[in-house]
């Protein structure tokens, strides 16, 4: 099989300390994300993300610059925290002088705060939309990760064997794991998916 390298389209750059520094915690909690990660996935420069904090976007982990610690953000939960403070400014906005809310206005902020909610949903939506190329490389990177796990088992199955027949249970493993590893690969195709037919 032949190994792609696809570069992620989400990340402009990959191998900046402080994005690998989170890594594992990403790969363990699923959509945790750096607060690096966190700007890039959706649209905003790295300071403003920062700012979110001041004024109570919820995090996962707070960093610590002292200790190395990176800020970690549940990517959904910072999503709808953005769609409810969106919300909270568009009827703020629309209120009569006097702090009551008129009909007019009511009707005004309804109309305001659905559209902004939209607006939001579609650009989170949109987010969810990932490159073939993105998903290919992933897959390729699990895949060599398994074959290389893989390929382990039988010497590891014949050093807890008696070593009178230790050579043989290894070929048979080594056989088997073969055959497992023939079966993993990843084949492109430019046929339409199911669901597109």
């Amino acid at each position: 099989m032949v190994e792609k390298n696809f570069p992620d389209p989400l990340l402009k750059n990959e191998e900046n300390a402080d994005e690998t520094s989170s890594a594992p915690a990403e790969k363990l909690l699923g959509r945790n994300v750096s607060q690096k990660k966190l700007a890039t996935l959706l649209g905003y420069d790295r300071n403003t993300v920062a700012k979110w904090n001041e004024r109570g976007c919820p995090v996962v982990q707070r960093g610590d610059g002292s200790t190395g610690t990176t800020w970690i953000y549940d990517l959904s939960v910072v999503v709808k925290w953005l769609q409810d403070t969106a919300v909270a400014k568009a009827i703020s906005k629309y209120q009569s002088s006097d702090g009551q809310d008129t009909e007019v206005f009511t009707k005004r902020k309804r109309g305001v705060a659905a559209a902004e909610k939209e607006q939001m949903e579609a650009a989170s939506m949109a987010r969810l939309l990932v490159p073939v190329e993105y998903v290919l490389n992933q897959l390729t990177e699990d895949y060599s990760g398994i074959k290389t796990a893989l390929r382990k088992i039988p010497d590891a199955i014949a050093q807890n064997v008696e070593a009178a027949i230790a050579a043989h249970v290894r070929e048979i493993a080594d056989e088997i794991v073969r055959e497992a590893i023939d079966k993993l690969k990843i084949e492109i195709s430019d046929k339409p998916l199911e669901y597109e037919r």
